[in-house]
């Protein structure tokens, strides 16, 4: 499509008509035409809505590979780059190529780098590997694509809160600005910290209020759960609607999706469970906020979308960094993915906005209305999922510990080899469900800094995956087995490793099962989630846990020791 724009560029077509209209040129740029002739739209109605008639005489260069690297939101919509900086880039101030007096800098730029140490090589890979192109220094990336992408070079330099300190180091490039002050003697330590412009920014930034359920809410889906506990081991669908457009999740039956382990018919289920969505609308009044604090210390420094967009999120990261999600570039990584159209069939993609399972067709738990909040939410999820996407309620296991259907879980898995892949406190789960065949590959948890590492190593932890799968594999085939079963727990990091995984390899099965994998470790006080104990004894009563118990010597404290009766009376 580019290289057809620029045949126009250089020639004029036999439809041209006057020097400031060419139909090609028209059709090519729009194509909400519907059919209708170009001249005739342009004249009633292109000229008064600022359409373009035709190619503008004056252009500077344009490179769409540096143009797609700069702006993520137009590889993200999927449009012709040419066609968007016409539309669109020009008008808001988009750069179109490489500046030419920066791409001259790079020399100089590379040599201060080396002589200062100021490229951490292990941190850059472990935050931009998927952007970078096999085969490519990762040095040589940074600096011709990378640094005008906002990247962090190392750990501490944030070129974009550098910017707003010194916005005239946009010219020169944040990066050469800071090393050339730095050989100078005029750099200080407070140019490299967060604390420099987002010092109150806890403060300022203003958290959504979440929706406290009510007691007649929370009563009422005690009652229904109890009685009706069935109701979860059959199909549920939500249904919702976002700017006129219809969605569902699909909470299928248990029969459906353990006959399909039982028939040994390989698929991966993903899960981006309600405090991912919860994360999004945290760091959207984050955006605001960021964007706010801009305008006052740097009015006159214009930054991209996706340059708010990356300010905003290391914001987050430095206030909640045990959400994990924040760390730098994953969520680009992570949306690349949803907005792909290349997921496979068997890839079942799942999301809930919810804490727990509901009998009642509720989208959200803590409420039964609709209120600004959700409907925010709801919208973020229009945005990287499609009416005609196939999307997967997120809750499905957590309704299979109601109704019991779980515990064909480990009866599944016995046939076959199983490799967890999640937190430490889960490392004894073969021999807890006495498997034959039991691997581990550790998901760190927070830190003493409240970080996640998981998501700072997913790349590492993603090659211990694929070495696990590989053994798996083997021993499946020398014992004569079913397919693997790789079983997780971690949500929106989960997501992200098995979306690889299964593309990478589909013939085993990559499941993540959140925490209802807690049930079987209900010894463990850590693993106490508001919504086991919201039905305790329902929980041990369908799922047989009373005897698992018993049978590993472990007896179980209340809530778990009541009765059902009892249950009522919480």
């Amino acid at each position: 499509m580019f290289k057809k724009i620029i045949r126009l560029l250089r020639g004029t077509s036999d439809h041209d008509v006057s020097e400031d209209f060419n139909p090609d040129f028209y059709k090519s740029l729009y194509s909400d035409l519907n059919g209708e002739d170009p001249l005739i739209h342009w004249r009633q109605q292109g000229r008064r809505e600022g359409r373009i008639g035709n190619i503008p005489t004056e252009l500077p260069a344009f490179d769409p590979d540096y143009y797609l690297s700069r702006y993520s939101d137009v590889g993200i919509a999927g449009v012709d780059p040419f066609h968007h900086w016409l539309r669109f880039g020009r008008l808001e101030g988009r750069v179109a190529a490489w500046p030419a007096d920066q791409e001259g800098n790079f020399p100089r730029l590379r040599q201060m780098i080396e002589q200062y140490n100021f490229f951490d090589r292990e941190t850059y890979l472990a935050n931009y590997l998927e952007d970078i192109s096999e085969g490519h220094d990762p040095l040589d990336y940074y600096i011709s694509v990378g640094q005008h992408n906002s990247h962090k070079p190392n750990n501490i330099f944030d070129p974009l809160i550098y910017l707003l300190n010194y916005p005239d180091a946009h010219y020169l490039g944040p990066v050469l600005h800071y090393l050339e002050r730095l050989r100078n003697g005029e750099a200080s330590i407070g140019d490299l910290c967060y604390a420099s412009v987002f010092s109150d920014i806890r403060q300022q930034i203003s958290w959504p209020g979440f929706n406290v359920q009510s007691q007649e809410l929370k009563d009422r889906d005690r009652n229904q759960g109890i009685e009706q506990s069935e109701a979860f081991a059959q199909e549920q669908v939500l249904e919702f609607t976002i700017d006129d457009k219809k969605y569902s999740l699909v909470a299928p039956s248990a029969d459906d999706l353990f006959n399909r382990i039982r028939d040994d018919q390989a698929f991966a289920l993903s899960r981006l469970p309600h405090g991912f969505w919860d994360g999004l609308l945290y760091l959207s009044h984050a955006r605001d906020t960021v964007t706010a604090k801009i305008a006052v210390l740097a009015p006159k420094l214009q930054l991209s979308d996706d340059d708010l967009d990356r300010l905003a999120e290391r914001a987050c990261d430095t206030i909640l960094p045990e959400m994990g999600i924040y760390q730098e570039n994953f969520l680009r990584e992570l949306f690349n993915e949803t907005t792909s159209s290349e997921v496979s069939k068997d890839h079942l993609r799942s999301v809930s906005f919810k804490w727990q399972p509901t009998v009642e067709n509720r989208v959200f738990g803590r409420t039964d209305t609709m209120g600004g909040m959700e409907l925010d939410q709801l919208k973020f999820f229009s945005k990287y999922f499609k009416p005609e996407h196939s999307v997967f309620e997120a809750m499905i296991w957590k309704r299979w510990v109601f109704s019991g259907d779980v515990m064909r879980l480990p009866v599944e898995a016995r046939d076959r080899p199983v490799v967890l892949v999640g937190p430490e406190r889960m490392a004894e789960l073969g021999m807890r469900w006495k498997l034959p065949w039991f691997s581990h590959v550790t998901i760190p948890l927070i830190n003493h800094e409240r970080r996640y590492r998981s998501y700072e190593l997913r790349y590492s932890i993603l090659e211990q995956c694929k070495d696990a799968v590989q053994v798996a594999k083997a021993l499946a085939i020398e014992n004569g087995t079913k397919k693997p079963l790789i079983v997780f727990q971690g949500g929106s990091f989960a997501y992200w490793l098995i979306a690889r995984l299964h593309k990478w390899d589909p013939s085993v099965f990559y499941l993540d099962f959140g925490q209802s994998l807690h049930i079987w470790f209900l010894d463990n006080p850590e693993v106490l989630a508001p919504w086991l104990t919201f039905h305790p004894r329902l929980i041990m009563e369908n799922c047989k846990l009373d005897e698992f118990y018993e049978g590993l010597g472990i007896h179980l404290a209340a809530p778990f020791g009541l009765s059902m009766s009892d249950e009522r009376e919480l």
